[in-house]
């Protein structure tokens, strides 16, 4: 299921969006779910702690 999501940001961030993406080949929108992907893949690698034994 997509969901549609919006945000504001400033004229310098969106240029370094606008640049990182064309770099790698991407569409800005495609960026960001990339940048919105690899965020939630580090936070559930992160939450994956050793248990005690």
């Amino acid at each position: 299921m997509d969901k549609k999501i919006t945000f504001k940001i400033d004229e310098e961030h969106f240029e370094r969006i606008k640049e990182k993406g064309n770099e790698l080949g991407m569409t800005m929108g495609g960026y960001v779910r990339y940048l919105v992907l690899k965020s939630s893949e580090l936070k559930v690698k992160g939450n994956k702690k050793k248990k005690p034994e």
